[in-house]
């Protein structure tokens, strides 16, 4: 019987993580600007690169026009994404919990010319739209003036949620 081949040395450099090779690396030479991203770079007016264009183009999948392209097809470079804010010591900086509402995701799905939630990257899509939304307020000189629907059932909805906070042991 032949004698099998020592494969340790291999198995450590398949399962090394990508990760380990920059643990050791030196922050001395990143610059202030280099910890944001490229959207907050002084002189910079959004946080995204925007183009405004006819409505062309339509999702493969679900044949509905596309009114939101996150970045140009066949381009990754051009895909629009969220920076990861870290503090020196590693800890995640400005963050926040966010409860996206249904019909916010209905609409960007229309918007995309999806037909799932899991095919729109939601969080990009809120940012790109906000970014967007307050350059053009301000090139136009316009204020939005947003309001609450006039909710009839206010206070039902009000004790729906006390209960299944109290119910669930929530605050």
């Amino acid at each position: 019987m032949k004698k099998m081949k020592d494969l340790s040395k291999a198995l450590n450099v398949v399962h090394q993580s990508r990760h380990d090779a920059v643990v050791h690396e030196s922050l001395e030479d990143v610059l202030p600007g280099d910890k944001v991203a490229a959207g907050e770079e002084p002189g910079r007016k959004t946080y995204f690169q925007f183009s405004e264009e006819s409505v062309s183009r339509r999702n493969a999948q679900t044949g509905m026009p596309i009114h939101l392209s996150l970045g140009v097809p066949g381009d990754l470079d051009t895909k629009p994404s969220l920076h990861d804010y870290r503090k020196d010591d590693g800890k995640r900086a400005k963050r926040m919990m966010m409860t996206v509402p249904p019909k916010l995701r209905e609409q960007l799905r229309y918007l995309t010319g999806a037909e799932f939630d899991y095919e729109v990257p939601i969080a990009t899509s809120i940012i790109a739209l906000a970014s967007y939304a307050a350059q053009k307020l301000v090139d136009e000189r316009k204020c939005l003036t947003v309001k609450a629907w006039n909710d009839e059932r206010k206070s039902q909805r009000q004790l729906y949620r006390r209960v299944v906070k109290k119910r669930n042991g929530r605050n």
